[in-house]
């Protein structure tokens, strides 16, 4: 039996939490003539990932994601979720962009921004595609660091890659590593309250 690699898994995760869309086509009437293409009706490109899988490839589609977090307080570790955007569009200038979403000064900490950056390079790579043909964005609200939202990251930035969204009763925690496996998650427990108090 061949061993599936952490970054297959990722994909394949991705592969459960999208629906794919219909590629084009149509049927039209016999005695109509058909019409000429329209982007409605234009096969999506494809590409073909380092893993053999072939994939429509689109971009510009924004993601709104619950991503979970827990701190700890006088009066022990609390968990919750916070309101996260990740939007890809393709970047005709070809020069490379990231750009980052506050609601307050300094709301999005290093590690976080550190864990988009990662989000980015690692779908790049696993879908075989130019980063510095896509202009990535990522939001949040409030104020917020650490690494365990970036396999989440990860997942909204492959989706848009894609051209759809993700599942909104779905999420997930924990790191991403460059290798495109998902890296320790701490507070468990309490990101689980909060995943269920999001609905999710």
């Amino acid at each position: 039996m061949r061993k599936r690699t952490p970054a297959l898994l990722l994909v394949g995760f991705l592969v459960s939490a999208l629906s794919w869309p219909a590629c084009g086509g149509g049927t039209t009437s016999p005695d109509v003539e058909a019409p000429a293409p329209t982007p409605e009706t234009t096969p999506l490109p494809l590409v073909t990932t380092a893993y053999g899988l072939t994939i429509p490839l689109v971009g510009g589609q924004a993601s709104t994601l619950d991503a979970l977090w827990f701190s700890r307080g006088l009066s022990g570790a609390v968990g919750g979720s916070t309101r996260t955007t990740v939007t890809v569009e393709p970047n005709p200038n070809r020069d490379l962009n990231m750009f980052f979403g506050e609601s307050e000064v300094l709301g999005l900490g290093a590690t976080w921004r550190a864990s988009a950056w990662m989000a980015a390079v690692v779908s790049s790579l696993l879908l075989g595609v130019d980063i510095s043909d896509y202009r990535f964005t990522y939001g949040a609200g409030g104020r917020i660091d650490g690494p365990s939202a970036g396999g989440l990251l990860t997942m909204a930035t492959l989706a848009g890659l894609l051209g759809k969204g993700i599942d909104p009763q779905m999420t997930m925690t924990g790191s991403i590593n460059p290798d495109g496996t998902i890296g320790p998650v701490g507070g468990v427990i309490q990101k689980l309250d909060g995943a269920k108090a999001a609905g999710k």
